[in-house]
């Protein structure tokens, strides 16, 4: 039951049945344990060190209560509770070492990473193993850092899951910060929030859709606004282009449904034409999760940006963005850029014109052309974005902090009943597995592992001594760093 819940958000299935195909999230979890396992061995497994290192702690004595930011995506969201709570952050941070600094304590995610890949492990009998090891620690972790509130980005990621479930049944709220784009398209009960306490949107209009539903009740949905700081943009680093110039925003569609993979290549394709014959120079910025591989037979190589490149300095060099569904659109239109949809139903998202977030067009010869021959003649200029979608705060720091005092004393409300969609047969099976009795066996699991681990890499150093073994791991170090 419990692995069924912590991938069941990555197999839901969108309004048509298309099932979405999220194998690369569990690779990812694969290719962090790999890097665990390489890089810090089993002398970082030990969750006990950890806990001495929290339990060791010098807090500022005024800060008595705790909140937990799980991989944020800003630095913000934890800096805002600096100085009012005790603040510990589970960090993509690829240190092996936990550290403390200016009143954050953050601890590795890779050792998580790494049980998670074994909770998923194809192999029946060793993932259910794995999976009851890695509620048990998660729920030593949550009792000793004691939080009054836990932040995540996400609640579909089965990580994210895991600490959701053992914080429900320990009585700890957990709220999930929105981190990309919603739409009335979809049924909100596969979105975000069913893992979640409570729900930290962008608008009013996010906070309709999930209210409205039944994915959240609307009390217990936050509008923050925006919740990343717009910093001002770099300076220009490439000269201004003599002709017009359009960047498409990528996004990573084939790795979780090739159906909107196909009709995202149909409009690029329908874009770059059409570019071409007015003479305006067409761009390719790659999603960080889109494969080089992928985009070969597409994008000429002169048209394909850097994926590594930051978004601000993206925004800076170029003035004109086009895009499917990307969070990036938003983005851009903050900056005071022009951003433009390409509306394809094949996508099953809304028409953010109509919603006044960007400029949009329809992904046809003739709404295409139309688009492209207005950014010709300059009649389309960079557009406000409602706030009704994106509300703007007007101290982003100072929001997050209401909303955070906001959660904590709802909670502490003998009156406050905190709920879930998570199953109350689930629920009683975590509570069981976080008890005590539980630790013998679990570090049975554990001991298991690192003999594993220990034998494996005895065996790879006795092949590197080898003629040939060399060979291949000089061969492969050389791959790795073009």
């Amino acid at each position: 039951m419990i692995q069924e819940f912590l991938t069941s958000a990555l197999s839901q299935k969108a309004v048509h049945g298309q099932p979405l195909l999220y194998e690369a999230a569990i690779n990812s979890y694969r290719g962090a344990a790999r890097h665990f396992d390489r890089t810090c061995g089993m002398e970082a497994d030990e969750l006990s060190a950890e806990l001495k290192f929290l339990k060791n702690l010098n807090w500022d004595p005024k800060c008595k209560q705790t909140i937990l930011f799980v991989r944020p995506r800003s630095d913000v969201h934890a800096q805002s509770a600096e100085g009012v709570y005790r603040v510990v952050e589970l960090s993509e941070s690829p240190d092996a070492r936990p550290s403390f600094a200016n009143g954050r304590a953050k601890l590795p995610q890779l050792r998580w990473n790494w049980m998670v890949s074994n909770a998923l492990s194809a192999d029946p009998e060793n993932s259910s193993e794995w999976t009851k090891l890695l509620i048990f620690e998660l729920s030593r972790l949550l009792k000793a850092v004691g939080p009054s509130l836990i932040c995540i980005v996400s609640d579909t990621p089965p990580l994210e899951r895991a600490i959701s479930l053992v914080a429900n049944s320990l009585g700890i709220p957990v709220a999930t910060i929105q981190h990309g784009l919603f739409t009335t398209k979809v049924d909100p009960a596969i979105l975000e929030g069913s893992a979640s306490n409570y729900f930290v949107v962008w608008g009013e209009f996010t906070k309709r859709l999930l209210s409205e539903g039944g994915a959240m009740a609307p009390d217990r949905i936050k509008v923050v606004g925006y919740p990343y700081v717009l910093n001002p943009l770099p300076e220009r680093t490439i000269a201004p282009m003599d002709e017009p110039a359009i960047v498409f925003l990528g996004q990573n569609f084939e790795d979780f449904d090739p159906a909107k993979a196909k009709a995202k290549d149909r409009i690029v394709k329908l874009l770059q034409e059409s570019c071409k014959q007015r003479g305006i120079r067409f761009l390719y910025r790659p999603h960080p999760a889109e494969k080089p591989e992928s985009l070969s037979a597409l994008v000429a190589p002169e048209s394909l940006l850097s994926r590594r490149q930051p978004l601000a300095e993206l925004f800076a060099n170029y003035d004109c963005f086009v895009g499917l569904t990307s969070t990036a659109l938003p983005e851009a239109a903050l900056y005071g850029k022009t951003a433009i949809q390409v509306y394809d139903d094949a996508f099953e998202f809304e028409n953010l014109g109509e919603l006044g977030v960007c400029h949009s067009c329809q992904s046809t010869d003739e709404g295409v052309g139309r688009m492209l021959d207005s950014i010709i003649n300059r009649e389309i200029q960079p557009l406000q974005v409602s706030p009704d979608y994106i509300s703007m705060p007007a101290s982003l720091e100072i929001r997050l902090r209401e909303i955070y005092a906001e959660i904590i004393a709802e909670v502490l409300d003998p009156n406050t009943t905190l709920s879930t969609k998570i199953s109350e047969p689930l629920r009683n099976e975590i509570v069981a597995l976080t008890q005590e009795s539980n630790a013998a066996c679990s570090q049975s699991t554990l001991r298991e592992a690192k003999r594993a681990i220990q034998n494996a890499r005895s065996l790879t150093d006795r092949l590197r001594a080898t003629p040939a073994g060399h060979l291949i791991a000089k061969t492969l170090r050389k791959l790795r760093h073009k």
